[in-house]
């Protein structure tokens, strides 16, 4: 099987996807062609010394953390901290600050009671719960007496 992971150039800007195979998993570098330095042939060329690969970005296999979705639209651009190895909103820190801020909003009478009615639904399972395990307790309490009352009469 095969899933899509993202390519970022080495600043950490979303070049496009790849696909990959599932177990694929971190960070690894992709090179550059070299098609420039090819057609510039140095003295080390000469002397077939061989050239460093140039790293032209990173296949990430880092998936985006939960939450990051509400903010992806086509105007705004994710980047991938190479340092952190950590997906980033292209936005400075306190931008994000502003956007994940909780906000106090003020909930209207019907979401009030509806909070409610849910809480008072968790309460009544506990208290069916906490009958029936004393039921049980109690149904084992009369057993333990009818058979001391048995072993008192033999």
């Amino acid at each position: 099987m095969a899933k899509a992971v993202c390519r970022v150039d080495t600043s950490g800007l979303v070049v496009d996807e790849v696909l990959v195979d599932d177990a694929f998993s971190g960070v690894v570098p992709f090179y550059s062609e070299n098609s420039e330095q090819d057609s510039e042939k140095t003295e080390q060329d000469a002397a077939d010394v061989p050239q460093e690969p140039v790293i032209a970005g990173y296949i990430v296999g880092v998936p985006f953390p939960e939450g990051f979705s509400a903010y992806v639209t086509e105007d705004k651009a994710f980047r991938f901290n190479l340092e952190t190895l950590r997906w980033e909103e292209g936005l400075t820190v306190e931008e994000i600050a502003v956007l994940t801020k909780p906000t106090d909003q003020v909930q209207d009478e019907s979401e009030i009671v509806g909070q409610q009615l849910a809480e008072m639904k968790v309460q009544t399972v506990q208290q069916t719960q906490l009958l029936a395990s004393m039921g049980a307790e109690l149904a084992a309490a009369k057993l333990e007496i009818i058979d001391l009352k048995g072993a008192n009469q033999s």
